[in-house]
């Protein structure tokens, strides 16, 4: 035990080793509060190697709260685990943590084939924000698999770089209606006026899902040009959604157009 140590800290440590697994992971989750003591890393890193899988996701979930980039390493080899959950929320707590020296393990995590690890390193990759980020989400984005491109989409819009412009306007009119509806959101989040013109075309679009979320794209942008259009769309359109980013299906087309000329009309900033 190290010199100087804490009390209450030394006692969590040595409850570490006991054999109830209950208060192995109580007192694994009470050293997370003390993300001010550095060598709690390396109390709760070997954890992450136990055989008991809910006490490697406890770890993984202390090293998150804590937060400390000491913590990258080993949650980096968490993303091997052979638990699902663990490689899962590995990748999320690489996020949470939010340290660029990350990103090299996360992306290599978004090519494997595991859909949910992949999944989960597209939104790690996102809340970091890393620029080299951008060309393997964008790749994960024209992927086949639907789940891991709608979370590659999520990260883009998250990095919000202004590089992932041409290849989501081009995208607007991909055979593919899940990838247009994607495109579509980045966009949105991009904030870039280039957009405007090409979403408010999309609002034509066949496929209500599409519709919907060009529609809350625009709003996003809060550009004029597109109020007589989404105008015509919430008078007119008859358009549900099967489902809608944040919204349970059945979501009118309508009234995401009538919230988007509400979000461009409003005069508080």
């Amino acid at each position: 035990m190290n010199d100087g140590m804490p009390p209450e800290i030394e006692n969590l440590v040595r409850a570490l080793g006991e054999q109830d697994t209950t208060h192995r992971i109580r007192a694994m989750r009470a050293l997370a509060q003390y993300n001010k003591k550095p060598e709690v890393v390396d109390f709760i890193a070997p954890y992450l190697r136990d055989v008991d899988p809910d006490v490697r996701f406890a770890a993984v979930k202390s090293l998150e709260e804590l937060g400390d980039e000491r913590a990258v390493e080993p949650l980096g080899q968490a993303l091997a685990d052979t638990n699902d959950d663990v490689r899962l929320y590995g990748a999320l707590a690489l996020g949470a943590v939010g340290s660029p020296k990350a990103v090299p393990v996360l992306v290599a995590a978004l090519q494997k084939d595991d859909e949910q690890l992949q999944c989960g390193a597209a939104q790690a990759l996102g809340m970091i924000g890393d620029r080299r980020a951008l060309k393997p989400l964008l790749a994960a984005f024209y992927g086949s698999n639907p789940a891991v491109r709608r979370h590659a989409a999520g990260g883009l819009g998250d990095l919000r770089d202004k590089a992932a412009m041409g290849p989501m306007l081009h995208a607007l009119t991909d055979p593919n209606p899940g990838v247009r509806t994607d495109a579509a959101y980045v966009l949105g989040q991009l904030g870039d006026p280039q957009a405007v013109e090409p979403l408010i075309h999309a609002l034509s679009d066949g496929d209500p899902d599409v519709r919907y979320v060009v529609a809350e794209s625009l709003g996003a942008l809060k550009d004029e040009r597109a109020l007589p259009t989404l105008s015509d769309v919430a008078r007119n359109d008859n358009g549900r959604t099967t489902w809608a980013l944040d919204h349970a299906p059945g979501v009118g087309v309508a009234y995401a157009a009538q919230q988007a000329i509400e979000r461009i009309t409003q005069h508080d900033g």
